[in-house]
């Protein structure tokens, strides 16, 4: 019976340092969170003092983007242009001067 005891407070022992360990990492998560909501906050304020409702910023980070493929894509076909442009620019000088 008192190997029992005996077994019985060990497994009590462990539990409590398995517990503890826990209570440990739970403090430590609290902490990030609370800096975490701080900064987050600190954010929104910069948001608000810039005009900008933080709630709003995935969609205007999505208008954003949009215009950005937009005018990607305007580049893109300016430089298609260009390209053409100059590739005539090219022939036509090859062409004077195979002929000179």
């Amino acid at each position: 019976m008192n190997e029992d005891i005996t077994e019985l407070e060990r497994r009590f022992q462990k539990a409590k340092e398995r517990q503890n360990k826990y209570r440990v990492t739970l403090e430590r998560y609290r902490g990030r969170l609370e800096e975490t909501e701080k900064r987050l906050n600190v954010l929104k304020e910069k948001c608000r003092e810039k005009k900008v409702d933080p709630e709003k910023l995935p969609l205007i980070v999505q208008g954003l983007k949009e215009r950005l493929v937009q005018e990607i894509v305007r580049f893109e076909r300016s430089l298609d242009a260009f390209e053409k442009q100059l590739g005539q620019y090219e022939s036509r000088l090859q062409d004077s001067e195979e002929t000179l």
